[in-house]
C-alpha cells in the first residue's frame, strides 16, 4: 500500500471561502496558512506554524515531494488549492484522496462531524473551532476599544493554543473517517481525479456582461419599488397590504408566491393597475440578482469561475452544482439570437432601452394566456450565456436524450419500448396513443406532453396522487381519476417495468434476511448484498451503492402485514434519518447510476477525442473546441459508445455549438 499523508490546513483570508469557493480564495494575496497539521500514516499528529518557521518541516517537505505519497483530507479540492497557492507546489491531482467524496459514496453526511456521528463513532470534532476560527482567520470590525482588524497568534496565546488543538483534533477524525469507511475502487477516484481537471479549467465567464447586469439590474429593482409604492402606497415586500391593495381592485389571491401570480396572470380581465403591480413582483422576485452577484464573487484572475462542479452530489454519484450551481439555471425559452441581444443591452446599459425592447408578450397557449415576461424574467432565462467561449473557441454541447427512461426500459429488458428507442420512434406519443387509445399519427401535442410526463414520471412506482403533483410542477393540470386512469395505462403496457420494481425490493430483503449476494434481474448484472453496516446494490458497471445501517421491519399497509426496507440516509434536504423505500426508488436508484456511469465515461471518451469538457449539467456535457476543430455529429457519436457492461442500451445523444451556453 502506498504511504498516505493525512493533511488538514486552517488559513486566514479577507474573503469567505463559502462565498468565493477554494479557487478564487487560495489565490487572493491575503490568504496565508495559519496552520497544517499533519500525520504520516499511523504516525502522531505534527503541526507546522508558518508565522513561526516560514519553511515546512523537513518531514511534511519530504512527504509532499515523495510522488508515492497519497495526500488525503477532508474536501481535499481545498487543501489542493492551498498547497498550489499558498506553497507553490502543483501536485498530481492523482495523489489526491477526499474522505468527504468516500463518506458521500457511503451514503454518509458528506461533513466530517456529520459522518462520525452517523457512525456513532467516538472520535469528533472539537466543538471549539468555528468560534476559534472566527477569531483568526477572517478579519474583524475595530472596535472604540480595540482597532485592529486582525487578531493574531501573538495576540492571544490562550485561544492559540486552543486552535492548534481544534487543527490537531480534526487530522484525528479524520484518520478516523479514514479507517471506517470504505474506499472507493481505483476508476471511481479517476472519475473524481477528472472532475477536479474540470473545475481547474473552469466556466469562462462574460465579465463585461457580468458587470453592465448587476448595474442595470439595481437601477430596474430601485424603479420596481418605485413603481408599486406609486401604485399601492406601499413597498413590495408589504405583502399583507398588497394582497389588501388587490382584493380592492377584484384580484382575489391567496399570496404573492410566484406561481399564484403567474396562475392570476392568466386572466385577462385582471385591472391594468393589479395586473402591473405583479407583473412587478414578478419582476422583483427574479432569482437573477443572486445569481449575478454568485457569479461576481466566484470569478478568479484568468476570468473563469472554478470548481463548480461537486464529485458525488448524490448517493447514485451524479455530479452537482456549486457557487454557481450551473444546475440551477432557470430552463430559459429564449432563442439564441433572443438570448444575445438580451445580454448586449445589460452590457450596454441603457435601461430606457431595456424597457423598450424586453416587454414580451407570449403568444397564447392551450392552458391559457402565458404571463408577460419584463426584464428580469428575461435576463434570468439568459443566464447560461455569461458563460461565454474565449475567443477563437466556440463551446459543442451534447445531451443524452432521454437517458434516464433508456436505461430503465434496458434494465427491465421491456422489449416494446427498446425496440421503439432503437427505431427511433416518438415513444411519448406512444406512451399518449396507449392512454388516449388513439392511434400514434393522430396524437396531438397536449396528448404527447402529457405522454412524455407520463413516460418520464410512472417509471418508478409513481402513484396517481404524486402524477397529479409531477404534472403540476409543468403546469399540466388533470384530475385524480385522470392519474388514475394514466398510471393504469402506463403499467398495463410496462409490465417488465413494474415487475422490476417488485423484483429489486424483494432480492434486496432477502440478502438482509440470508446475508448472501442476490441476484436481482435475471437478465441484468445487478446484485444485492449484505458486507458490515452497508447493504450494497452492485450495478452493472461493478460499482457498489452503500446504503447505511439498513434494517426490514413488517409494516402493515393496505390492512395486509409488508416487509419494509428502511436505512440511514437523506430525508430531505440537509436532514438525515431512517428512510424507508420501496422497488420503485431502488430502480430509481439504480438507473440513474447507470446513467452517471455512462456520463462519466462519455466524458472521459470526449477528453480523449479532443473534446475537453468544462461541466457536466444533469444529462448535458458543455464542451470547448476551437473554431476550425471538431463537430457535433463527431461528439454525439464519441459520448453514446458503450462500455461493454452497458452493451444494449439504446442511447443517443443531440448536440449544437453556440458562443454563449444556453439550452439546446
Amino acid at each position: 500500500m502506498r504511504p498516505v499523508l493525512h493533511l488538514d490546513f486552517e488559513t486566514y483570508s479577507d474573503l469567505d471561502v463559502r462565498v468565493v469557493g477554494a479557487y478564487r480564495y487560495a489565490e487572493h494575496p491575503s490568504t496565508e496558512i495559519l496552520v497544517a497539521g499533519y500525520a504520516l500514516d499511523d504516525g502522531p499528529v505534527r503541526q507546522w506554524e508558518p508565522h513561526l518557521a516560514k519553511r515546512p518541516p523537513a518531514d511534511l517537505r519530504a512527504a509532499l515531494e515523495d510522488p508515492d505519497v497519497l495526500i488525503l483530507a477532508h474536501n481535499a479540492e481545498f487543501e489542493r488549492r492551498i498547497i498550489v497557492n499558498c506553497m507553490g507546489l502543483d501536485l498530481p491531482r492523482t495523489r489526491y484522496r477526499c474522505t468527504a467524496v468516500r463518506a458521500a459514496a457511503a451514503g454518509l453526511p458528506r461533513a466530517l462531524d456529520g459522518a462520525l456521528a452517523a457512525l456513532g463513532h467516538v472520535v469528533r470534532k472539537d466543538p471549539r473551532g468555528k468560534a476559534l476560527l472566527r477569531r483568526f482567520a477572517s478579519p474583524r470590525k475595530p472596535t472604540k476599544h480595540d482597532d485592529r482588524t486582525r487578531i493574531r497568534p501573538a495576540d492571544d496565546p490562550e485561544k492559540w493554543s486552543q486552535l492548534l488543538e481544534y487543527n490537531k483534533q480534526d487530522v484525528i477524525a479524520e484518520k478516523a473517517l479514514d479507517q471506517a469507511i470504505p474506499d472507493l475502487p481505483p476508476r471511481e477516484w479517476r472519475y473524481y481525479q477528472y472532475v477536479c481537471k474540470l473545475n481547474d479549467r473552469g466556466l469562462p465567464i462574460d465579465l463585461a456582461a457580468l458587470d453592465g447586469a448587476a448595474r442595470m439590474t439595481r437601477k430596474l429593482e430601485q424603479s420596481t419599488v418605485l413603481e408599486v409604492t406609486r401604485l399601492t402606497g406601499h413597498r413590495p415586500t408589504q405583502v399583507a397590504k398588497i394582497l389588501a391593495w388587490l382584493g380592492r381592485k377584484g384580484v382575489t389571491i391567496p399570496n404573492l408566491q410566484l406561481k399564484t401570480i403567474q396562475v392570476a396572470l392568466r386572466e385577462q380581465s385582471m385591472p391594468l393597475e393589479a395586473r402591473t403591480v405583479l407583473l412587478a413582483r414578478v419582476e422583483a422576485s427574479k432569482a437573477s440578482t443572486k445569481k449575478i452577484k454568485a457569479m461576481q464573487a466566484v470569478v478568479c484572475k484568468d476570468g473563469r469561475a472554478h470548481g463548480t462542479v461537486l464529485p458525488y452530489g448524490a448517493h447514485t454519484g451524479r455530479l452537482a452544482g456549486r457557487l454557481i450551481q450551473p444546475h440551477n439555471f432557470p430552463r430559459g425559452l429564449l432563442t439564441s439570437t433572443v438570448q444575445d441581444l438580451v445580454l448586449d443591452l445589460f452590457t450596454k446599459g441603457d435601461i430606457d432601452l431595456i424597457r423598450m425592447l424586453l416587454w414580451h408578450q407570449p403568444e397564447p397557449t392551450p392552458s391559457g394566456p402565458q404571463p408577460i415576461q419584463g426584464p428580469m424574467s428575461m435576463l434570468a432565462q439568459s443566464m447560461r450565456g455569461f458563460i461565454r467561449a474565449p475567443s477563437g473557441y466556440r463551446f459543442v454541447v451534447v445531451d443524452y436524450a432521454a437517458v434516464e427512461a433508456r436505461i430503465l426500459a434496458w434494465l427491465a429488458n421491456e422489449a416494446k419500448l427498446l425496440i421503439a428507442y432503437r427505431n427511433k420512434v416518438d415513444t411519448y406519443k406512444m406512451m399518449a396513443s396507449d392512454l388516449y387509445q388513439v392511434p400514434i399519427e393522430e396524437v396531438t401535442k397536449e396528448q404527447r406532453r402529457i405522454g412524455k410526463n407520463l413516460r418520464l414520471g410512472a417509471g418508478y412506482q409513481l402513484g396517481p396522487p404524486r402524477l397529479v403533483e409531477h404534472c403540476a410542477k409543468e403546469e399540466i393540470f388533470i384530475t385524480l381519476e385522470f392519474a388514475t386512469k394514466a398510471i393504469r395505462a402506463f403499467r398495463d403496457t410496462n409490465r417488465n417495468i413494474v415487475r422490476s420494481w417488485y423484483a429489486l425490493e424483494d432480492a434486496a430483503i432477502r440478502a438482509m434476511q440470508t446475508g448472501q449476494q442476490v441476484r436481482a434481474l435475471k437478465d441484468r448484472d445487478l446484485f444485492f448484498e449484505k458486507w458490515r453496516d452497508w447493504l450494497l446494490m452492485e450495478l452493472p458497471s461493478g460499482r457498489k451503492l452503500h446504503y447505511y445501517a439498513p434494517s426490514v421491519e413488517t409494516v402493515v399497509k393496505f390492512g395486509k402485514p409488508k416487509l419494509q426496507l428502511s436505512y440511514f440516509g437523506e430525508r430531505k434536504a440537509g436532514m438525515r434519518g431512517r428512510v424507508s423505500t420501496y422497488g420503485g426508488k431502488l430502480v430509481e436508484n439504480a438507473v440513474q447510476s447507470i446513467a452517471r456511469d455512462i456520463m462519466m465515461e462519455g466524458m472521459l471518451a470526449g477528453e480523449e477525442a479532443g473534446y475537453p469538457a468544462l461541466v457536466n449539467i444533469h444529462d448535458e456535457d458543455l464542451t470547448l473546441r476551437k473554431h476550425d476543430e471538431g463537430n457535433v455529429k463527431e461528439l454525439e457519436q464519441v459520448v453514446c459508445k458503450m462500455p461493454q457492461w452497458a452493451a444494449g442500451i439504446p442511447l443517443a445523444a443531440e448536440g449544437f455549438e453556440c458562443e454563449r451556453y444556453r439550452k439546446g
